[in-house]
């Protein structure tokens, strides 16, 4: 078993740990698609939990489980012991930054989003370790409200099902989130040989020219995010199959099932983005490394420089079109040029090297956006010609 194991990791061109966990992302979507059969919401919880904990055993050994019980054990110890304190207890204790405590909160203090997904009722334990673990979600989201994974396994909401009507079948979508991920993974294999990011450590690197040094940053970052591409294509596919990436119906006749709940990331919306303010709508990434931490700055910097140009553009009289589309394309070619370059440090992950990338382009993706946000001190654009015309009107 291990040497077989050996043999498809070198095929793939991947290590044995990591050959493990693709497997069992893979593995999700047909542990994902048994929870469908689990007689009633007890059992459906019970399943969650432990399938999502067997999964974790199987992919990282042992000691994962231990790692995701103590901020698990954490949050919910903290619902149970400090229940009006338990959000911001867990937002400086487990860094939880994009949850909010809203169940205690007056209705009229609240977001239509937050009426509709706070919770009244303190979750059970197993409840709550069912959805912290289910369909192996906690390996690379998609990011879910506990209201709607509540609903979803008692059958409530949109998962409720009127007398002698079917549920909406999931298959179809399923089958194109699959395809999507091969397309995925067939384009990064094709690629990745030709750009390595081994090749920054080398001295050739260091010889080429900047522009064949940017060129090649650019490469290196659209390759990678395949792989990314790839991942959360499989993680759509397993929550599709088990039914909670239901998101509703269309407006069509006849209507048509959504399945956007499952969503990761929208791939054209991050490599066809004509403002770098889309992207956190359509990509979200998380992590404490080094690397991680200068792309969230330079994130900060890429959008404040991306806002600029598009207040110039919305200042752009419809008569002059020429004028908007070169502001639009300026924005595209802006964004591919500064996304591309801070990349890199989610890719080589430590400060060093990540430093060293940017200098080796002359750190031109930091000093775009500053020159971008210092031109809009500079040049400011009169109040938008759209909002004078609806005004108007």
């Amino acid at each position: 078993m291990v040497l077989e194991m050996e043999s498809m990791a070198t095929a793939i061109g991947v290590s044995v740990p990591v050959l493990r966990f693709l497997l069992c992302f893979v593995a999700t979507i047909p542990v994902s698609f048994a929870w469908r059969f689990m007689p009633g919401p007890a059992a459906k919880h019970l399943y969650a939990a432990a399938s999502g904990a067997f999964l974790s055993y199987l992919s990282f050994g042992a000691t994962s489980n231990l790692l995701f019980i103590f901020p698990m054990t954490f949050g919910y110890t903290s619902m149970l012991l400090l229940r009006r304190y338990a959000g911001i207890f867990t937002f400086f204790a487990g860094f939880a930054y994009l949850i909010s405590c809203d169940g205690l909160l007056k209705d009229e203090s609240l977001t239509e989003s937050q009426k509709k997904n706070r919770l009244v009722h303190r979750p059970t334990a197993i409840e709550y370790i069912g959805y912290c673990l289910c369909c192996g979600s906690h390996f690379a989201g998609p990011v879910y409200e506990m209201k709607e994974y509540l609903e979803w396994t008692e059958g409530e909401g949109i998962w409720s099902s009127p007398k002698g009507k079917s549920s909406p079948s999931p298959y179809r979508a399923m089958f194109r989130a699959i395809v999507q991920a091969a397309i995925c993974m067939g384009i990064y294999l094709y690629l990745v040989p030709h750009f390595p990011l081994t090749r920054f450590n080398e001295p050739a690197y260091n010889q080429w020219g900047f522009w064949k040094r940017l060129f090649y940053q650019y490469m290196s970052g659209f390759t990678a995010r395949w792989k990314y591409y790839f991942i959360w294509s499989i993680s759509e596919a397993s929550i599709i199959i088990s039914g909670l990436g239901f998101s509703g119906w269309s407006d069509s006749f006849p209507p048509i099932s959504l399945w956007h709940r499952a969503k990761n990331v929208d791939i054209f919306g991050v490599e066809l983005a004509t403002s770098a303010v889309q992207l956190p709508l359509v990509w979200n990434i998380q992590g404490l490394y080094p690397g991680y931490i200068i792309f969230f700055v330079q994130s900060a910097l890429m959008i404040a420089g991306s806002r600029v140009i598009y207040r110039w553009q919305q200042a752009v009289s419809p008569k002059n079109a020429l004028l908007g589309k070169l502001l639009t394309l300026t924005n595209f070619f802006y964004t591919l040029l500064v996304l591309n370059y801070s990349c890199i440090g989610f890719l080589v992950l430590s400060m060093q090297e990540t430093l060293a990338s940017y200098k080796s382009v002359y750190f031109v993706g930091t000093i775009v956006p500053i020159l971008f946000i210092l031109l809009g001190k500079i040049i400011k654009p009169g109040r938008p010609v759209r909002a004078k015309t609806q005004k108007s009107q």
